[in-house]
């Protein structure tokens, strides 16, 4: 509620119907449900992960540039660092900057806070640990090679097959994920078409992933119009979906919603830590105002029980209706194709 009362300290009269956007939001629940956290950290595995370990991550860049000029600066002050390329579906390319290689999270952690702790980094998370670009920074230091899968690039429409099984759901289709020639050959996913019947949004997700429409019970307990939750414990991943009414949205100002939003993700149930580390803002088509969030979080199910890392990827549509929110995490331990599935269930929602 303090962003309510700082906005109200300072508004002036004419942002009072933003003011008043922004208490009608904050009237709603846009939180995590717990139990999909759970059920996807179900199978997070101990250890080395499959993918090679765990490093440390200090930072991001769109440029390979300003990538080089932060792991300079860390190399002067001690710190080993190097940089990973990731191609992100839709969204271009991101430098990682990030230090080390560790056999368990809680090791990587640990190196983390310790440069907190000399003052040579303000905030990290812990990652899956990636090749580094050889021709841009120095390997780490006992690195082994690890593979690496080509992302998938935007895979067709599926094509209409027999009903979906969850509630409110449309067809099923079969999309194979693409790979590049010579990288490992990728599963078949089948996706399915959700569709909320009482809203009019769509998204696709695989159909292997378990959940649907939320109840009606459901919706008045998190205090939502409409939304959906699915899970897949194989993936080490969950995604939700909540829907709110807010007449002329496309219309309101993106960062209030986005801060509102963000603060509610931050308050939910067994969430220690979620923090926004890329933003990209589509031109508006139409009367929709596309955004595209990537984010880190840090679970705990219970007291006492492990901190679990999970990457995750969002998008929030403002429309002439109101405001969806759809928001997917994985383990940083998830197999190698989690993420382009994840990218394609972003890109894939659809407002009313």
């Amino acid at each position: 509620m303090s962003i309510f009362f700082s906005c109200r300290r300072d508004r002036a009269p004419d942002s009072l119907p933003v003011f008043a956007a922004l208490s009608f939001l904050l009237a709603f629940g846009w939180g995590i449900v717990a139990e999909s956290v759970a059920t996807a950290a179900m199978q997070k595995a101990g250890g080395e992960a499959g993918r090679g370990g765990y490093v440390v991550q200090l930072d991001a860049f769109a440029s390979l540039e300003a990538a080089q000029g932060r792991l300079e600066a860390l190399q002067v002050a001690g710190v080993s660092a190097y940089v990973v390329k990731s191609e992100l579906a839709g969204r271009g390319t991101l430098y990682r900057v990030r230090h080390g290689r560790f056999a368990t999270p809680a090791e990587a952690r640990l190196a983390g806070t310790a440069l907190q702790s000399r003052g040579l980094i303000e905030s990290f998370f812990v990652a899956a640990y990636e090749p580094p670009l050889a021709w841009a920074s120095p390997s780490p230091r006992g690195a082994r090679p690890a593979s690496t899968v080509t992302p998938a690039t935007t895979p067709t429409p599926a094509t209409p097959a027999t009903p979906a099984t969850p509630a409110g759901s449309g067809a099923a289709g079969n999309a194979p994920v693409p790979s590049s020639p010579g990288a490992r050959s990728a599963p078949v996913i089948r996706y399915q078409e959700v569709v909320d019947p009482a809203i009019g949004y769509t998204f696709e997700v695989p159909a292997s992933w378990q959940g649907g429409i939320v109840s009606e019970g459901d919706r008045q307990r998190r205090g939502i119009e409409a939304g959906a939750t699915f899970q897949s414990p194989p993936d080490r991943a969950f995604l939700n979906v909540v829907w709110n009414g807010l007449p002329n949205a496309h219309q309101k100002e993106s960062e209030l919603i986005l801060t509102t939003i963000l603060h509610s993700l931050r308050v939910g149930g067994g969430v220690k830590r979620i923090e926004e580390i890329n933003r990209q803002v589509e031109r508006p088509q139409g009367q929709i105002v596309r955004t595209h969030l990537e984010l880190v979080a840090t679970f705990q199910i219970r007291e006492g029980e492990p901190l679990l890392d999970f990457e995750g990827r969002a998008v929030v549509l403002q429309t002439p209706r109101g405001v969806l929110l759809l928001v997917c995490f994985y383990g940083f331990d998830a197999p190698p194709e989690t993420e382009a599935q994840v990218q394609r269930i972003v890109a894939s929602a659809k407002a009313p």
